[in-house]
């Protein structure tokens, strides 16, 4: 019995039992969105007309910033979630809702409150631990 290509591209794609393509993707955008995000580092391009960085503001209001690292995140937790087949609270455990919750409540106060944004970027500390607990969350969607 043979499987058809798109089958077999779609498996490749979007596999059930490990890393697929979309993941392998989106984990090392994920990450150096989160760093840059918690202004552990700071990645850019310099090359005009191509002037980027993770930084730079979609918008703001109120001393409130989405970024371009913010909606990376966000856009990456997202992707996750969906292209992982998770599909309600049930499919994770306890440790686990909380760990994603967490990840997600924390991504967006960083980006809507200034003294969280303030706190996470001035204390390394406080960046690492985003830093981890974005990557134990992405972990938790990803590959469960």
């Amino acid at each position: 019995m043979s499987t058809s290509t798109a089958t077999r591209a779609f498996n490749a794609l979007n596999r059930e039992d490990g890393i697929d393509f979309i993941d392998s993707v989106l984990a090392p955008l994920f990450v150096l969105a989160t760093i840059s995000m918690t202004k552990l580092f700071e990645f850019s391009t310099g090359t005009f007309p191509f002037d980027w960085d993770f930084t730079d503001v979609i918008y703001a209001a109120h001393g409130s910033e989405i970024t371009w690292a913010f909606a990376i995140t966000m856009v990456t937790i997202f992707a996750a979630w969906i292209s992982n087949g998770i599909t309600s609270w049930d499919d994770l455990n306890d440790l686990e809702s909380m760990v994603v919750l967490l990840m997600v409540i924390l991504n967006t106060l960083i980006a809507l409150v200034p003294a969280v944004q303030e706190t996470v970027q001035s204390f390394w500390w406080v960046g690492v631990f985003m830093v981890v607990l974005n990557a134990a969350g992405f972990w938790v969607l990803a590959y469960k």
